[in-house]
């Protein structure tokens, strides 16, 4: 059960269960399912997405805002400027989606056939500091690369990584292209070492960085050895 914790009071505002494996399973075959399609719609319509993003988080700003304040007790004008941050950042990502293109950019930035990137986020502060601008700064440049996404927040902000997904429903991003997973920290490693996922970004403590780096090494360990394998094996 993940629950919501005013940082101010220390009173609990609201539980929400947490996904069972095959709710997890369920969510990485959307996304795997999505990202061919995501990717081939093209820079234009991925832009005109991004751009319906921005007007999405404006038109509801000080909604978000609220959101956002009562999770980290900070001035409402900060987390004002938190949301229209996020709402600039996806503009310009809009604007220039064309710079994350294939033959624009290094080999790093280029659309891959994968499912995309788990974020996992479990430090108190940085997440309660600004929860919604952790997750737009990792998404955006993701999505306009043609990549998708499933975000694992921390586990104190439930309500704010479901209105991070709203938002990029409301603007027009197909389900499974964005994806909040409500699970704790226990199935990360699981998620991050599944061959469908092909990145991982974490904004968080250093035990959780060493457990998502040990996980990731592996993975990719494995994952070389196996195209090793088949390699010799068509040769």
């Amino acid at each position: 059960m993940l629950r919501s914790i005013d940082p101010a009071t220390g009173r609990e505002l609201a539980t929400f269960p947490e996904l069972d494996g095959a709710g997890i399973e369920s969510a990485i075959g959307r996304a795997w399912s999505t990202r061919h399609p995501w990717r081939d719609a093209g820079i234009e319509v991925r832009a005109s997405i991004l751009r319906s993003v921005a007007g999405v988080l404006r038109a509801d700003k000080q909604r978000y805002a609220a959101l956002s304040l009562r999770r980290n007790g900070q001035a409402h004008s900060r987390s004002r400027a938190e949301i229209e941050k996020c709402a600039w950042t996806a503009a310009w990502f809009a604007d220039n989606a064309a710079g994350c293109s294939p033959t624009s950019q290094p080999r790093a930035w280029r659309p891959r056939a994968t499912c995309g990137s788990s974020r996992s986020g479990s430090c108190w502060r940085h997440a309660l500091e600004f929860p919604v601008w952790q997750a737009f700064r990792a998404g955006l440049p993701a999505l306009a690369a043609g990549n998708v996404m499933m975000l694992k927040h921390s586990s104190n902000v439930p309500q704010c990584a479901l209105a991070i997904e709203e938002v990029f429903r409301e603007a027009g991003v197909p389900e499974g292209v964005f994806q909040t997973l409500m699970i704790g920290s226990g199935p990360v490693e699981g998620i991050v070492s599944d061959r469908r996922v092909a990145g991982v970004t974490l904004t968080g403590s250093e035990g959780a960085g060493s457990l998502v780096a040990a996980a990731a090494g592996k993975a990719l360990r494995n994952r070389s050895w196996s195209w090793a394998v088949r390699t010799l094996s068509s040769s």
